[in-house]
């Protein structure tokens, strides 16, 4: 997980140096210094780069988490009229004032076409921040564009009604998204997100991080609201991520199968190798397991001989369609 999160730190940091300031530079004759900030960016990225590539698993999960944009009528789609708007405005006049400028429209554009490449991983977070970039970008386009500034000149009031106008709206929309996730974050059943969780479930995690040993061939079975919790202990879950696991539907339908009450031990005992189960007190338990401990309705299960079944490989999986200039890199790189 540490090389893993290091690639991709690495990664986003690197291509957000170059993406935002290599092009920019470039144009105002500043070469020297957009190579160096290009080629320190890829040095520093290479070993994580490098030991990411030597692993199997992160080259399926990669594949299988290939986010891909297929136009860039979807950024504006999603970000709306203050995208369309920046389009627009640079479709009337491209130029503008400052050199400083020119990386707001570099950030810009790149987000907008850097996710069409197929080779690229993480297509998704090159929206990180596109949020601020376009507001920014939005009010130096405005402030040099012509119609705007006669607009603001001839109709000062009508301008500042409708600014006032979308800046209600914009506050209604924040205050009704916030209001929702505070009522969420305090329900049992919101209709978002919930930072809810039963006080004998917390004691579990907390008893788990504290009393199982940190073994990675042991696999725990947990119910899928619980399982990303059981994984921080850190200790392998089924169905614990949707990222994490390459076969995430199929894992996901046995411990929801499982905790219904179903006979589903071949695919998971023996497929898996789950060797403790985490069920509450009226659900099915496995006959051989060996209770460990108990916290309320929860209950600790071990079941002796059997480990976490080593990493089969793509050939077993169902994966999505793999990308053959990147499969060539891992391939290059590994070991």
């Amino acid at each position: 997980m540490r090389i893993t999160t290091g690639w991709w730190a690495a990664y986003f940091w690197a291509r957000c140096c170059t993406r935002l300031a290599v092009w920019p530079l470039w144009r105002i004759r500043r070469r020297v210094e957009s190579l160096l900030l290009f080629v320190t960016a890829g040095v520093g990225m290479i070993p994580y780069l490098v030991q990411s590539m030597r692993s199997d698993w992160l080259r399926d999960a990669s594949s299988v988490s290939d986010w891909r944009m297929t136009t860039p009528v979807y950024a504006l789609m999603v970000y709306g009229m203050p995208a369309i708007l920046v389009c627009w405005l640079m479709l009337v006049r491209f130029k503008m004032e400052r050199p400083e400028d020119g990386v707001l429209e570099s950030w810009f554009l790149t987000t907008l076409f850097l996710p069409l490449i197929p080779v690229l991983p993480g297509g998704m977070h090159l929206f990180d921040g596109f949020v601020y970039c376009t507001a920014m970008l939005l009010v130096r386009k405005a402030q040099q564009d012509r119609l705007f500034s006669r607009l603001f000149q001839e109709r000062p009031a009508t301008m500042r009604t409708v600014l006032a106008a979308a800046t209600c709206l914009s506050v209604v929309a924040l205050f009704a998204a916030y209001s929702q996730i505070y009522r969420d974050g305090k329900a049992a059943e919101p209709a978002l997100l919930s930072a809810v969780s039963p006080e004998s479930e917390m004691a579990m995690i907390s008893w788990m991080k504290n009393n199982l040993e940190h073994d990675d061939r042991r696999l725990v079975l947990a119910p899928a609201e619980m399982a990303p919790w059981v994984a921080t202990v850190p200790i392998p879950t089924v169905a614990s991520h949707y990222l994490f696991g390459i076969t995430y539907p199929e894992q996901l339908d046995l411990v929801t199968r499982f905790y219904r009450g179903q006979d589903v031990r071949r695919e998971l005992i023996d497929g898996y190798g789950v060797s403790v189960v985490v069920p509450a007190a009226d659900r099915v338990v496995i006959d051989d397991a060996m209770l460990l401990h108990a916290e309320g309705d929860l209950k600790l299960y071990l079941i002796p001989g059997h480990a976490m079944k080593p990493y089969p490989g793509s050939a077993r999986l169902v994966a999505a369609e793999r990308n053959g200039f990147r499969q060539w890199l891992f391939h290059l790189f590994r070991s």
